[in-house]
């Protein structure tokens, strides 16, 4: 089975927040079970995407195929192929 390459996150972004603003942003990505980064990231996506920015758009198109053909192959161990026929979009 063909393993999917991860995305390489190298840039690296630092801004200020107070310490409540900081004790909001840990607590609420604890309780999602992610990352502070991961978190910030999936809040300005979703931000984004409810504005409906073209690029927020392609972004959570791309999540939402990975993590369908992810439950598939995990559901029914069969590795999803494309479709005969069918367009694929780019971002």
């Amino acid at each position: 089975m063909k393993e999917e390459k991860k995305e390489m996150k190298d840039e690296i972004l630092t801004f200020k927040v107070s310490g409540e603003e900081a004790a909001m942003i840990r607590r609420t990505a604890a309780k999602e079970g992610v990352s502070v980064s991961q978190h910030i990231r999936t809040a300005v996506l979703y931000a984004s995407f409810a504005q409906g920015d073209p690029d927020a758009v392609n972004i959570f198109k791309e999540n939402v195929s990975k993590a369908v053909k992810e439950f598939f192959t995990k559901v029914t161990g069969i590795q999803p192929k494309r479709v005969k026929g069918m367009k694929e979009t780019k971002a």
